[in-house]
């Protein structure tokens, strides 16, 4: 689905450390950025997200990144 993205588009992939790192309440990832689930796809800047399995079903990739 990269293809379909805007040129512009930025990815950047994370680790968000061991099981009992993630799921500490006081981790960064879920603190800063409010992450509730792994993988998790973020339009960063925006409250838009997608979330677990969300991130495998490709119209909602697309809309994720498609501007409005």
């Amino acid at each position: 689905e990269l293809h379909n993205m805007p040129d512009e588009s930025v990815f950047i992939y994370c680790l968000v450390g061991d099981r009992a790192y993630w799921k500490d309440p006081n981790n960064e990832f879920r603190k800063n950025l409010k992450l509730t689930g792994v993988p998790t796809l973020l339009k960063y800047g925006t409250p838009q997200k997608l979330v677990e399995e969300e991130c495998f079903k490709a119209e909602l990739v697309r809309m994720l990144f498609t501007e409005d």
